[in-house]
């Protein structure tokens, strides 16, 4: 789906599903009523980026929001493993 905030209401209305992250599928679940499975075969784990213009890389504004993501998306390993906490310049994971 090109933008996915309508999703749930496919899903809810329809005989199809959905494969999406499970903190996603919790979201959509308080406010549809929708059927949380589990996906029948592994999945890998996907990488997500950050990418942002140079201009703002010290911008207060673009660095609260970035840090802001990571928090909140950043896994329990990931956290352990990288010493500063911080995205790198332009991309992170």
């Amino acid at each position: 789906m090109p933008q996915f905030h309508v999703l749930p209401m496919v899903i809810a209305n329809s005989d199809l599903l959905a494969v999406i992250p499970n903190r996603l599928a919790q979201a959509f679940a308080r406010s549809v009523s929708i059927k949380i499975l589990p996906v029948p075969v592994a999945i890998p784990p996907i990488d997500i980026n950050m990418f942002w213009h140079e201009r703002y890389h010290h911008d207060p504004t673009n660095k609260w929001f970035r840090d802001a993501f990571m928090r909140l998306f950043r896994q329990p390993a990931m956290r352990s493993s990288r010493s500063s906490g911080r995205p790198s310049h332009g991309t992170t994971r």
